[in-house]
């Protein structure tokens, strides 16, 4: 055996017999000579062993830690690779850490192989040497160069806006947060382990970084029919192009929609919440939470209400946000009287969100109990509609102004009023009514063409489904957001949500309020998608 050979040429030194026989034990007998290198392994390899100087230790232990891997899995690629501990590595060592990184980046893909590559050890070393080393990888390895000074100055502002949403990496806030990406679950499982290779509980500031930025490219690939395929499939091939894509800033920021605004208020619910609303100073963020935590909850149902109605987990929240919460509540205390579900309620989180989403469009079968005794006593501002004031239930589309209130609001709930409709509105916005009614919210407004954040500003500020009022002040709004659009003027507030305007940062929402809804469109709203000779009609 080797390790006898290399005793009968050594006796003279037995410690370095030994030492040389225990490492000969984790040599690589059929593989020490690779011979079923692919012709891509070939050009890859060779290419970045010349990057590497020909093997220099420091240039391929740089390259090693831009794999993306996790630190245990890359020592355990060492030693199988290297187990001779060579400083400056040839070139079969070097291609065969390449092949090796390339295997352990296909495992990524396997969630059950996650904690191995975490953990690395002799169980990830065996894996290496026994079954992997001398087989050919399903896609070449990547090595991306990604650095904290890639981050573009819109980067630094959103993600770090987003991390502060999520309590700095909370990874169950997290896990709601990036869930409303609107990527295929297997695409959201390879961006995952490509941002927090190591797992990091809570995700650290760079994990975090990395999970927006490759969130907009994968929406981006998203919006192309060639590649929208490889995010269904996930897999390798999905892998190859986000680890490339991950030293990248995206075209567009990442777009995290809104979860579906709360609608159908029933005549009991209005008078309640009204008052409700009323008693909590209009939102104020600290005042309804402690309203909230008198409703008899356990503690973490109230954390996951307030997550759910107020996603972007503002400090003060506006009227749709605040009733949302309280019919919330009213749900969530009809459970607590059903058996089997006090888990459910007591553990909160991902799976409590998931129901409560889908009931925020649904009455509850009681309204909720706060235990006020009669104190939640109307006050003049609260308003009888989460988006304006008596528009809940009219149906008459005459001159007359209405009021609706902003939900992106601060503490201080500002009116605004529409005093007039042009000739060309009052014309056009009955009939889309009806397209609005017989479509559908989603299906209607994705035919405007606009970006997703225009949409989401648009729809925060009022809600089209509350009545006709509101449909038509969203039509005006659509139709100066295609105007500006077509010009090419304040895209990146169309797309972003924020920018520069006249030498002030302004949100979308803001500019929208205070420019555009009591002003004539320049042209009305178009939802004439996919049809031919489209052309805008000027009110």
């Amino acid at each position: 055996s080797r390790p006898s050979t290399i005793v009968s040429k050594q006796p003279e030194d037995s410690l370095l017999v030994l030492e040389s026989a225990r490492q000969d034990q984790f040599l690589l007998p059929a593989h020490e000579k690779q011979e079923n290198w692919t012709e891509g392994e070939r050009i890859q390899y060779a290419k970045l062993f010349d990057q590497c100087n020909s093997g220099d230790s420091q240039l391929s232990a740089q390259l090693l830690s831009r794999s993306r891997l996790p630190e245990c899995a890359v020592d355990a690629i060492s030693h199988v690779a290297n187990p001779e501990q060579q400083i400056t590595l040839e070139k079969d060592v070097f291609w065969r850490t390449c092949r090796l990184v390339a295997h352990c980046q296909s495992l990524q893909q396997e969630s059950s192989a996650s904690l191995l590559l975490a953990s690395g050890g002799s169980a990830l070393e065996t894996l290496l040497r026994e079954d992997l080393v001398g087989k050919v990888p399903q896609c070449l390895p990547s090595f991306p160069n990604a650095s904290e000074s890639s981050w573009t100055e819109s980067e630094n502002v959103a993600y770090g806006k987003f991390f502060e949403q999520c309590r700095s990496g909370d990874r169950q806030l997290c896990t709601q947060f990036f869930g409303r990406a609107g990527l295929p679950q297997q695409a959201m499982n390879v961006v995952f382990r490509l941002a927090n290779p190591e797992q990091h509980d809570p995700l650290e500031k760079e994990d975090f970084w990395r999970f927006c930025r490759l969130v907009a490219h994968g929406q981006s690939m998203q919006r192309e029919a060639a590649k929208a395929h490889l995010l269904e499939d996930g897999g390798c091939a999905l892998q190859s192009v986000l680890q490339e894509q991950v030293s990248q800033p995206p075209e567009r920021l990442p777009y995290f929609e809104i979860v579906k605004a709360a609608s159908g208020w029933t005549g009991p619910e209005k008078h309640a919440y009204a008052n409700l609303y009323g008693h909590c100073k209009n939102g104020d963020g600290p005042v309804t939470k402690q309203l909230l935590e008198q409703a008899g909850l356990p503690e973490q149902t109230v954390a996951t209400i307030w997550q759910v109605a107020n996603p972007e987990l503002k400090s003060s929240l506006g009227a749709l946000e605040t009733w949302t919460c309280f019919r919330l509540v009213g749900h969530c205390q009809a459970l607590q009287t059903q058996p089997g579900l006090e888990q459910l309620l007591r553990e909160g989180g991902s799976a409590l969100a998931e129901r409560l989403e889908a009931l925020t469009g649904v009455a509850p079968p009681q309204l909720p109990d706060f235990g006020l005794n009669g104190k939640a006593t109307p006050q003049q501002s609260a308003p009888t509609s989460p988006i304006g004031s008596g528009l809940g239930g009219g149906s008459g589309v005459g001159g007359g102004s209405i009021s609706p209130t902003s939900t992106t609001r601060s503490t201080s709930a500002q009116a605004f009023e529409v005093a007039d409709w042009s000739s060309g509105e009052r014309a056009r916005y009955p009939r889309l009514h009806e397209d609005f009614q017989a479509m559908g919210q989603v299906k209607f407004f994705e035919r405007s063409e606009l970006p997703p954040r225009a949409l989401e500003a648009i729809c925060s500020l009022v809600d089209p489904t509350l009545g006709t009022k509101e449909f038509w002040i969203c039509c005006r709004l659509v139709g100066h957001c295609q105007s500006m659009y077509s010009k090419g003027q304040n895209q990146s507030l169309l797309e972003e949500g924020e920018a520069d305007i006249a030498g002030e940062r302004k949100t979308l929402e803001a500019h929208l309020r205070d420019r555009c809804v009591n002003k004539y469109p320049h042209m009305l709203p178009d939802f004439r998608r996919r049809r031919s000779n489209r052309s805008s009609v000027a009110g």
